[in-house]
């Protein structure tokens, strides 16, 4: 087999060898290696490319699949190319000036384009290449057309399928609530800001503070009873593990949208990943990101990073939530976005805890919430450093209900070993 009979990758898509035809040009026929190049354009949709490389390496063929290689364009090469690396780097060239410009432009403006590092003469007349006629041509057209409709049909069930989860969690875990519930007044600050995010009188909130004060629960109740829905208006990112390039190709999904980076700790302590936030959330009237290019390669770039343009505008809003105090954050993003603490005193956090009974699992008697609730207090006054918030309440009311004879033993066991005593 030879290095040009088979499959390869490039930046923006993947090549497929097909066959071995041979084409007329200029009179003369010449055997051709032939691939089907599938690539997404800047709007995210599939574009399929027919390509032939002759097998001395000196001719390059590119043509819509409607149009057979006369009616395509031809290039000569210099340098001739002698395996799959050499066209991945030539498909990457002549994509990189078509694919982020101008989706509007065809076949012909793109290699136009070309400058002459590649080009070695002018493109021959239009029915100088000639392709000896196959019936299977067709076949491999409609194979890849149905195959990539298939796996767009996937990725669109798999989406919808996570928005409607999403939308399903927001509803069990607000159903019951009216929105205007008394108990939530300690939130107020920070309901008063996320409110302010969505109306678009800024950029941007960063809601920081200890684990387990309730922030991501407050925020979702806001995003709900202000009558936002998963993806229609919001994006949800959650993860401390996220790379740049995830948060990149998020930022440019939902440029329009309301972001949120939940559990976003790690990623502000990158230098990088604070830059490219400061970018989003700046206060110019006009707010564009640009890729950061070395960042991204030495992360590991995705495919779906190479679908996103290098620059664009940003005009959505991000909120993030971290466990991180102001201190740990860098002041030229606190000062484009804000910084709201939600901490509470232990004695508040204590009577904030009994006030949200009846909003946890609902399923549970509140007779057995202050079952645990009282037990967990004892443990407090045995144990001065164990730290009570909604989360060990949370836990420790799950265990309750897993195992309803020794759950005492386990909370005390787990609470003590991972908190200290």
């Amino acid at each position: 087999m030879s290095n040009l009979e088979r499959n390869f990758s490039f930046s923006k898509g993947k090549a497929t060898f097909s066959r071995i035809e041979t084409l007329k040009i200029d009179n003369k026929s010449v055997e051709c290696y032939k691939y089907i190049v599938l690539f997404r354009d800047a709007a995210n949709k599939i574009q399929l490319r027919n390509l032939w490389v002759s097998k001395d390496g000196r001719i390059v063929i590119l043509s819509k699949p409607n149009l057979n290689p006369a009616q395509g364009y031809i290039e000569f090469i210099k340098k001739p190319i002698k395996k799959t690396s050499d066209i991945a780097t030539f498909l990457d060239y002549i994509f990189s000036k078509f694919v982020h410009s101008s989706l509007k432009e065809d076949t012909e403006a793109f290699v136009k384009k070309i400058s002459g590092s590649y080009r070695d003469s002018n493109r021959l007349n239009q029915n100088a290449a000639v392709l000896i006629p196959s019936a299977i041509t067709s076949i491999f057209y409609l194979y890849y057309l149905i195959k990539y409709h298939i796996i767009g049909m996937r990725k669109a069930k798999i989406q919808k399928e996570a928005t409607s989860a999403e939308q399903k969690l927001n509803l069990l875990l607000f159903r019951n609530q009216k929105g205007s519930e008394n108990e939530f007044q300690e939130y107020s600050e920070m309901i008063s800001a996320i409110k302010s995010v969505i109306a678009k009188r800024r950029t941007g909130i960063i809601i920081g503070g200890p684990p387990g004060t309730g922030k991501t629960y407050v925020l979702r109740r806001t995003l709900y009873f202000s009558k936002l829905k998963a993806e229609e208006d919001y994006a949800y990112l959650r993860g401390s593990t996220v790379s740049i390039s995830d948060v990149y190709y998020v930022l440019f999904k939902y440029r329009n949208k309301l972001i949120v980076l939940d559990d976003f700790d790690t990623p502000l302590l990158d230098s990088d990943m604070r830059n490219l936030l400061k970018a989003a959330t700046d206060t110019y009237p006009v707010r564009i990101i640009t890729k950061p290019q070395e960042k991204i390669v030495r992360s590991g770039q995705s495919q779906k990073t190479t679908e996103v343009p290098d620059k664009y505008e940003f005009k959505g809003r991000i909120i993030i939530v971290t466990n991180l105090p102001m201190d740990k954050i860098e002041p030229a993003l606190i000062s484009r976005m804000g910084y709201i603490t939600v901490d509470f005193p232990a004695k508040k956090m204590y009577e904030l805890i009994q006030k949200m009974f009846k909003y946890m699992r609902s399923d549970v008697p509140l007779e057995v919430k202050q079952e645990v609730f009282d037990f967990l207090m004892q443990l407090k006054k045995k144990y001065p450093k164990l730290r009570m918030d909604f989360r060990v309440f949370s836990n420790t009311l799950d265990l309750r209900v897993a195992f309803p004879k020794n759950w005492k033993a386990i909370t005390e066991k787990i609470l003590v070993s991972s908190r200290g005593g």
